[in-house]
């Protein structure tokens, strides 16, 4: 529509994606997306944080995936609860999934995330069937490789207290685990299994 008072819906679409592209491509981090991932950050002590209805967008949560990814040796509940979070925005916290082992609770009610989020959020998470032994001989090694420094690490291991004593949060030491099975013409396949 060209009329006088409005743009068309092309024109809308095209500044809003311009728009995006801007914003993402800077180089500079957002100043208030940072300050909701400093709470998430490998120093900080909080083992529960809420987010609830904080008016987080996906700057926000781009720098909150960016902390998750990098994970806080005792965050174990994350509520993003009716916030502007979308697609976009999920797909930042299904990033952080790959090396976040430790997060028990993601609460993300009420934001705007669709089947499409909600499959970025997924794809670091549960089981993966492979078929082919050149997939599977690379990943075997590499978590075999896993289990050894898991292993090193749980031998010097030393659990964390805070002021009144009480023991803190700490996750496992998490390998994701590739088996291999038989299906019932006797063919080979693995599943591999994440988070």
């Amino acid at each position: 529509n060209n009329s006088d008072s409005g743009i068309s819906l092309e024109q809308f679409q095209n500044a809003v994606t311009a728009g995006r592209e801007t914003v993402a491509g800077s180089t500079e981090p957002d100043p208030i997306a940072s300050s909701f991932a400093s709470f998430l950050d490998g120093t900080s002590p909080i083992e529960l944080l809420s987010y609830r209805c904080c008016r987080i967008g996906r700057l926000e949560v781009e720098g909150i995936g960016k902390a998750l990814a990098t994970p806080s040796p005792h965050l174990k509940a994350l509520n993003l609860w009716g916030n502007y979070i979308c697609d976009q925005g999920a797909a930042a916290l299904g990033r952080a999934f790959e090396t976040n082992f430790g997060l028990q609770f993601l609460g993300l009610g009420r934001n705007l995330i669709t089947h499409v989020g909600l499959q970025h959020l997924c794809k670091a998470l549960g089981v993966t069937r492979l078929f082919e032994k050149s997939q599977a001989d690379p990943l075997i090694k590499q978590l075999k490789e896993m289990m050894k420094d898991r292993d090193k690490k749980m031998k010097t291991f030393v659990p964390k207290s805070d002021g009144a004593g009480r023991q803190r949060y700490t996750p496992q030491l998490y390998v994701p685990t590739c088996e291999d099975f038989k299906d019932g013409n006797g063919k080979p396949f693995w599943l591999y299994t994440r988070n």
